[in-house]
């Protein structure tokens, strides 16, 4: 939705359009948007994660975004992207074989974006969903999250380096 500057009437419509929006699915009081106004212009990304299987062909390397993109809502871009690079000079740098240093990069950069790629699936899963069975999965889950912190995989911190398993999945979930 794009807030239009030029009509107030125009704006405050789609102000109450986005209160309804908003408040209706996850239960916050329409009250707490009393006296809203237009600030500037609102839009949204897709957050949809992206990544090519083997980003390494030919001599030429993917790395960051451009190998795998994730839901910037965990923040795991400019980390990645980092850890790409690095990894990738740690290849170039053992042999003058580059293409097997590419694809030896490759391999370790869709092990670790695979890792990253399933507990961001899980944390959008159980954060970002919405409807009945997301309600009721959370209600599950984050209480015994909130007692035990340990049930949530830190992938934000710890980052791809941390194992996963089925058992910790379902250990997030309460499962278990």
């Amino acid at each position: 939705m794009l807030l239009n500057n030029s009509n107030h009437h125009t704006d405050l419509v789609e102000i109450a359009c986005l209160v309804l929006t908003f408040s209706t699915p996850t239960g916050v009081n329409s009250d707490y948007y009393e006296g809203a106004g237009a600030a500037g212009p609102l839009a949204t990304f897709d957050g949809a994660e992206t990544w090519v299987e083997h980003p390494y062909k030919d001599g030429v390397a993917l790395v960051g975004d451009a190998a795998a993109a994730s839901d910037p809502s965990w923040g795991q871009g400019l980390a990645s992207t980092l850890r790409d690079v690095r990894l990738l000079r740690d290849e170039l740098l053992k042999t003058e074989d580059w293409n097997a240093a590419g694809h030896r990069f490759a391999a370790e950069h869709d092990s670790h974006a695979g890792i990253m790629h399933t507990v961001i699936g899980w944390y959008t899963e159980l954060y970002l969903a919405t409807g009945a069975a997301a309600d009721a999965r959370r209600a599950k889950a984050l209480p015994l999250i909130a007692e035990d912190p340990t049930r949530q995989p830190d992938i934000l911190f710890c980052g791809p380096d941390l194992a996963v398993n089925d058992g910790d999945r379902k250990r997030f979930f309460a499962e278990v």
